[in-house]
């Protein structure tokens, strides 16, 4: 793995060159170190020239919410909403109001985190 982007670089990736629309969430991480939680998104991005596939790594996560059921696939990135608001950042794979919403409180599929960062999984 190779540190892409990290911080308000890895915010500024997101937000204006590499879409997670069409890619797939092949695995989801959440674990604990020295105090702090982490939730690892592993993605594969078909559309992107810059990384094909990727580990979005939130970083100090406040809150998270993901939900699954045996009669939906997973995971296909239909739709996701991605934003800062002050010291937040926050990332929807399943907004309720689409991609050009707002953050909702019925939005599912979501991480709250202070940081994150993005790395380029090595193809194999």
């Amino acid at each position: 793995m190779r540190l892409i982007a990290e911080g308000k670089e890895a915010v500024e990736l997101i937000k204006n060159s590499e879409s997670l629309i069409s890619g797939k969430l092949k695995k989801i991480s959440i674990y604990t170190t020295q105090g702090r939680l982490f939730v690892e998104l592993d993605v594969e991005l078909p559309y992107s020239n810059l990384i094909s596939a990727a580990l979005i790594q939130l970083r100090d996560v406040v809150e998270y919410s993901f939900y699954y059921h045996v009669r939906t696939s997973f995971y296909n990135i239909e739709d996701y909403i991605f934003s800062v608001d002050g010291e937040y950042i926050y990332l929807s794979l399943d907004p309720v109001n689409g991609s050009r919403g707002e953050p909702d409180e019925n939005d599912n599929d979501f991480v709250l985190a202070r940081d994150m960062a993005i790395y380029k999984i090595n193809d194999t």
